[in-house]
């Protein structure tokens, strides 16, 4: 869980920001995104297979 303080003077739209940094550093937005629909593994497996595929191909360019 992500904790925030809010300061004596400090403006509500950087106590905000600070708080949606921290939530972004965390990964709570990521696990929520991937949680909002289920994923079968065959799925899983192909897009994992398509990244490796791609990453590889990068390497194979930038060398």
């Amino acid at each position: 869980m992500v904790n925030h303080q809010h300061k004596d003077g400090e403006d509500i739209d950087q106590v905000f920001k600070r708080y949606r940094q921290q939530m972004y550093i965390s990964d709570i937005i990521k696990e929520l995104h991937k949680h909002q629909e289920y994923i079968k593994p065959s799925q899983k497996k192909r897009k994992h297979l398509r990244q490796a595929r791609y990453k590889q191909c990068m390497k194979d360019y930038i060398s």
